[in-house]
């Protein structure tokens, strides 16, 4: 199982938190494009599958690869199919736009059907925009009159169309595009994508005129069937200009019915999408059937993640009826779901099921909880409460936690469970608890394997839940845990004499001389020992905040231990912002030992093994 390799795998890739996951490259064959190998080395003779897993092996070294690529040709193609696997293009970069302007010249031998050797263009797989219009603009303007702003528009405007004819037909074996972009899109831009051999898309922010996406319903350039597998659609739709003339009374449907053309083109094919959307102009009526419009179906569909004011409501049914795995619903006040989760039945496969946060209101709540209830099967269950919610608006105690304690989620391996309740505005609410029967019931779980509580706020000054170690150990004692994370969990200090400082636990960089001690109980994890003794006798400016974090660190490492004494199953552990691994100790398997898996603690719970772990994540991750 994967949780069994957890801690063998953060000491192996050297794991801290959001390790980005390298393209893997291509097979020579294809990167060469039938075009034989000049090169009679006894190297490259070996199985094109076997000198990828040589590449594969340099990926990161930029060095190597750099040396292969000065062998010969072959050995150029060979690296390049690492190099370039993923690109990423900011335009501001004179580099960036060489390389566009070498992958445009190959587009164009492609298309006159020249002779040519083998091309970059053809080691690309993944392609990743990140632009910021107002940043280029400044930097190529050099000046601030009206002319020279027009022509910075102008030039921007043309080196987005030479990547857009790019990504349309000069990379023959792309897989992926990320599109981050804050300035107004043209009719063609949908059009290069259709084009590229990409099935697997993400859109960030996306401005469109109003006159453009009228101009697409029109004459929509989306075709019948796009096969796209993966789509992300992350966007905060400006509609440009933001206030419509009084005349263009049939634009209000224009964005739901252009994104309802969309998703019906790819249905067929669709296997994963993501839709975070806050437009409320998608969502504010119900789109006109038109006469030519057949239902649509998404058989292929196992991933599903919602957010913000959700797709078209016309496709909604159609999604929520197809066969998913695994399913996300980030709900809104606005994002009224209840009518199509009560005609959707019952997902037989799903296998993951997030929800948050749950509705402030009561009613809606216990149809969420009902929801749940019907996925009885599923291995990995997240609800959340909104983090100011309480009294009248918490209901995860009431609605949600007692389903735990009937003995009919057997299967459910991986559960993760936020309460709200914090309000800073109150000192005297400056600490959150969690109900005693609430962790009874969660004990309950027999089958559970990874758990994961929060409370509160997030983040630093303002964790809020003072957490009972022992308590929560004499609770769980039935329970065969691989992991544990605790979210916005904040400690005792002995310094601080009233319980609303223990919220300052991370900020309140003090410490008695008799902790003096547990700083240096794990000596063996500082990369130069004598410089934690210096700071103990010195008087820098930065001794205390050091010394907090050392001594922090040794007292989660306690922690951890204490749990893996008890849990002989525990792999892992997640406490006061450190994400901790468990080790045999060398010759005695009986004793546990904990290690820290970060160079820091994670003080914005940004981890993104966390996240895989108790949620689901996109390709774009």
């Amino acid at each position: 199982m994967r949780s069994s390799l957890v801690t063998e795998a953060f000491f192996r890739i050297g794991y801290y938190g959001g390790e980005k996951v390298m393209a893997r490259a291509l097979v020579l064959d294809r990167v060469m494009e039938g075009q034989p190998l000049v090169s009679q080395s006894g190297l490259l003779q070996l199985p094109s599958g076997i000198l990828t897993d040589i590449v594969n092996l340099l990926i990161g070294d930029k060095s190597t690869l750099a040396s292969l690529a000065q062998v010969n040709s072959d050995c150029r193609q060979l690296a390049r199919s690492s190099q370039f696997a993923d690109i990423n293009f900011n335009y501001a970069n004179s580099r960036g736009q060489q390389l566009v302007s070498k992958l445009d010249q190959e587009r164009i031998s492609r298309r006159d059907n020249s002779k040519q050797r083998p091309t970059i263009g053809a080691c690309v797989r993944r392609i990743t925009t990140a632009s910021y219009p107002d940043f280029v603009i400044s930097f190529m303007r050099g000046g601030s009159s009206a002319q020279s702003e027009e022509q910075a528009h102008q030039q921007y405007k043309s080196i987005r169309a030479d990547v857009q004819r790019v990504i349309c037909s000069a990379l023959p074996n792309l897989e992926v595009v990320v599109w981050h972009d804050a300035y107004p899109m043209e009719i063609s831009f949908f059009k290069h994508l259709m084009e590229s051999p990409a099935r697997h898309l993400w859109l960030r922010r996306l401005p469109i005129e109003r006159q453009t996406m009228v101009t697409f319903l029109e004459k929509p350039p989306i075709p019948s069937i796009w096969p796209l597998r993966s789509l992300v659609i992350s966007l905060c739709l400006e509609l440009l200009p933001r206030e419509p003339s009084q005349e263009e009374t049939h634009f209000e449907l224009a964005p739901a019915r252009f994104f309802d053309l969309l998703l019906r083109s790819c249905a067929p094919t669709l296997e994963s999408l993501t839709w975070i959307l806050t437009n409320k102009s998608i969502n504010g009526k119900l789109i006109p059937q038109h006469s030519s419009d057949k239902p649509v179906s998404f058989p292929h569909l196992h991933f599903l993640r919602i957010g913000g004011l959700g797709p078209p409501r016309s496709i909604l049914p159609s999604l929520f009826s197809a066969p998913l795995r695994n399913l996300s619903i980030h709900l809104q006040p606005d994002f009224e779901l209840r009518d199509i989760l009560a005609d959707c039945g019952t997902s037989w496969h799903l296998e993951t099921l997030v929800v948050q946060p749950l509705p402030e209101s009561k009613e809606y709540a216990e149809f969420i909880a009902g929801f749940i209830a019907r996925h009885e099967t599923v291995k990995k269950l997240y609800v959340s409460e909104q983090a100011q919610a309480r009294d009248a608006t918490a209901h995860l105690d009431a609605c949600v936690i007692p389903l735990f304690s009937t003995g009919r989620f057997e299967h459910l391996r991986t559960l993760s469970l936020t309460w709200g309740g914090s309000d800073y505005r109150q000192s005297d609410q400056y600490t959150v608890s969690v109900p005693v029967a609430s962790l009874a019931a969660i004990a309950c779980l027999a089958s559970l394997e990874e758990l994961s509580l929060g409370a509160g706020t997030k983040g630093g000054a303002y964790c809020r839940w003072l957490v009972d170690h022992d308590q929560l150990r004499d609770i769980f004692f039935k329970l065969k845990l691989k992991g544990l994370a605790l979210y916005n969990d904040t400690y005792p200090w002995e310094v601080l004499s009233s319980s609303e400082n223990f919220g300052r636990y991370y900020v309140t960089q003090s410490f008695t001389e008799d902790e003096m001690s547990d700083m240096l109980a794990r000596l063996d994890l500082e990369e130069t020992p004598g410089r934690l003794t210096r700071l103990l006798n010195g008087k820098s400016l930065e001794r205390g905040y050091l010394l907090w974090e050392v001594l922090h660190r040794n007292r989660m490492l306690k922690q951890t231990e204490a749990w893996a004494a008890a849990f002989p199953s525990l792999e892992w552990t997640y406490f006061g912002q450190w994400l901790m691994g468990v080790k045999e100790e060398l010759g005695d398997q009986t004793r546990k030992k904990a290690v820290p898996l970060t160079k820091m603690r994670d003080e914005h719970c940004r981890c993104q093994f966390l996240v895989d772990t108790f949620t689901i994540a996109g390709f774009e991750t």
